[in-house]
Order: structure tokens, then C-alpha cells, then sequence
């Protein structure tokens, strides 16, 4: 090869926590340890959230977090569902004041200091299935079908 140099390096970045706010990474290049380099890491907020006729709290949560993950993933309401991810099919439907929203297309922090209903919340205070839980029983439904073309 005229006129270059090829140069091979193994670079690694060593990830390791010091306090709960900063993060050092730790250069390497060929196994030799360059330089420490600090960064500032920011805890995430947390929100509190009326799910249900309950108060809840989710912990270190990014903001744009959409609903739909935080009531699943978080909370581990798991009976509203993901579809589409862009809000059209409906699976991830729940009740913000009363008005039905896809939670696929609303991030957390919109849902703050709003009364929040899934499909969870239909439920008598005594166990009582509301009418549409029993329906969706009864006639053994899928999801919402949107993904199930030709079912």
C-alpha cells in the first residue's frame, strides 16, 4: 500500500458508577488505560400518576416515556396492550379524564395530575367484571385485530 499507514487500535470504554449522579468512563486503547472521563448524569424525575382510582409513583422515568410503557413495564398493568405504536389500532387505549387516548402516543409527563383508567380499572370495587370484560370473555376477542390481517 503506497503513500499510507493503516494503524489498528482495540479502543474499550469501561461503564462503572461512582455515586448516583456521575458516571465515569474509563478509556482504554490497546489495554492501556488513557484517562478518566467524568460525566454528569442526571437522575430522571418521577412522576405521580392516578391509575385507577390509586395513587402511583413512577421512579426515575425519561419524560417522553410513553404511557403505554410506564403502565405495563412500571406499574405492571399489562391489559392494555401494544399494537401499533403509532396510535391507530386502539390496543393501547385507556381513559385520561374520562376521554378515551392511545397511551402509545402520549408521553408521561402529559398524564400527570389526570385520572388515568385501563382496562384493570373496570372492575367493581367488590370484583364484579365490568360488562365489557365479560364481553371481551365471552366472545374469546384478540386484542383489537389490527395486526392480524386475514384472521
Amino acid at each position: 500500500m503506497e503513500g499510507g499507514l493503516l494503524i489498528s487500535y482495540l479502543i474499550q470504554v469501561v461503564p462503572f458508577k461512582l455515586a448516583d449522579i456521575r458516571q465515569h468512563l474509563l478509556i482504554k486503547i490497546d489495554g492501556v488505560r488513557l484517562a478518566p472521563i467524568l460525566l454528569e448524569v442526571s437522575k430522571m424525575p418521577d412522576f405521580h400518576l392516578s391509575i385507577n382510582g390509586q395513587e402511583q409513583t413512577v421512579e426515575d422515568i425519561d419524560p417522553s416515556t410513553p404511557l403505554l410503557w410506564v403502565l405495563r413495564d412500571n406499574l405492571g398493568l399489562v391489559g392494555t396492550k401494544f399494537g401499533c405504536g403509532g396510535g391507530f389500532c386502539g390496543a393501547c387505549t385507556v381513559h385520561i379524564n374520562g376521554m378515551a387516548i392511545r397511551s402509545c402516543s402520549v408521553p408521561v409527563r402529559a398524564a400527570v395530575g389526570k385520572q388515568i383508567t385501563t382496562i384493570e380499572g373496570l372492575v367493581s370495587e367488590d370484583g364484579v367484571l365490568h360488562p365489557l370484560q365479560v364481553a371481551w370473555i365471552e366472545e374469546d376477542v384478540h386484542q383489537c385485530d389490527y395486526c392480524m390481517s386475514g384472521q
